[in-house]
């Protein structure tokens, strides 16, 4: 006869259960640092873009003010107050994290596009070719500061309850590197002329540009068709009276063409201020080239004549407003709407 056999369930070993328990209170902080990091990192982000949206919009509407979009032209130095109250007063549209944004830190300075040196330099310093005035403002979630640090959702349970947020922005009025349709007018000046500029300033310094076959080098100018070669007089009036048809940028090749085309002076709009394509080249009354384009001038246009003596007469702005420009380009006192560099 079969002994009859008592099976038990043996009992939990409780070492057992407590290194269970702890392994499970450890994953749960494990989980719950992902957590923290998958939603108030994210948090985070979105409230530095939005951060970074506020800054650059203050710094362009600084920028903005640093010369005046409208006739008369601008004395040479920025007007750095303008501009930095512009900036730090940036219309309360802007919010970061729900909090709208009214605390802008402001400074003011010139941007070097070479980068020598790197970063902002003082508003003191005596601006090269390629310093540009600038304004650069950085706002923050901190102490004191739009509402304080950024509260965090699953950060506390690891003790950390906020987080300082921040962005940057700078902004610049810099000469244009690149003119849009309708911007120039088609004449051509070469660089030999723009580098007169100071000595040609408006209102009381005027002179005449005309072909080198009339007038010195030194104040050489010729028609241009720009990109399309065509060197007849309803090609170039059209273009007189419309522009550049084709966004036109440093470096691009236009056509320079000759001939006095006599009777294309009468079609010079006076008085007027407009834009003119720099080529570094010396023009004469034989050129029919393409050259590259250097850079963009602004001239107020005070008369012109055809007939026997063929010239446009002027003065150079200093520190005029470009509307139909943008980009960055050798400084001619042309200026195009404040554009972002960092």
């Amino acid at each position: 006869m079969l002994e009859e056999r008592q099976f038990r369930t043996p009992e939990p070993d409780r070492n057992q259960c407590g290194a269970v328990i702890v392994m499970v209170a450890l994953l749960l902080v494990v989980f719950v640092g992902f957590a923290a990091m998958a939603i108030d990192i994210g948090h985070l982000l979105v409230v530095r873009n939005e951060l970074q949206n506020a800054a650059d919009a203050a710094a362009l509407a600084g920028a903005s003010h640093l010369y005046p979009q409208i006739p008369p032209a601008s004395p040479s130095p920025p007007d750095w107050a303008a501009g930095e109250t512009a900036a730090s007063t940036n219309a309360p549209v802007n919010k970061a994290g729900g909090v709208v944004i009214t605390d802008y830190e402001v400074q003011l300075g010139y941007w070097n596009f070479a980068h020598t040196p790197p970063g902002l330099q003082s508003t003191g310093i005596t601006p090269g070719a390629q310093d540009f005035a600038a304004i650069k403002v950085t706002v923050r979630r901190a102490n004191g500061k739009n509402g304080g640090p950024l509260g965090l959702f699953f950060a506390p349970v690891l003790g950390i309850k906020t987080s300082d947020v921040s962005a940057t922005a700078t902004a610049v009025m810099a000469s244009p590197g690149t003119a849009k349709p309708g911007a120039l007018l088609p004449v051509a000046i070469s660089k030999a002329v723009a580098d007169q500029k100071s000595s040609y300033t408006c209102p009381d310094h005027t002179f005449k540009i005309g072909s080198s076959y009339h007038y010195p080098a030194s104040m050489a100018g010729q028609w241009t068709s720009f990109e399309t070669d065509r060197n007849d007089v309803p090609t170039v009036r059209d273009l007189i009276a419309n522009g550049n048809p084709t966004p036109l940028s440093i470096g691009d090749n236009i056509w320079i063409q000759p001939g006095s085309k006599t009777t294309l002076y009468n079609s010079i709009p006076v008085p007027a201020d407009v834009m003119l394509p720099v080529v570094d080249a010396v023009l004469s009354d034989s050129t029919h080239s393409a050259v590259p384009i250097w850079g963009f001038v602004c001239f107020h246009i005070t008369g012109s004549e055809g007939g026997s003596k063929k010239y446009i007469e002027g003065c150079f702005n200093d520190s005029c407003y470009a509307g139909l420009t943008t980009g960055v380009g050798p400084n001619y006192g042309a200026y195009a709407p404040p554009t972002l560099v960092q």
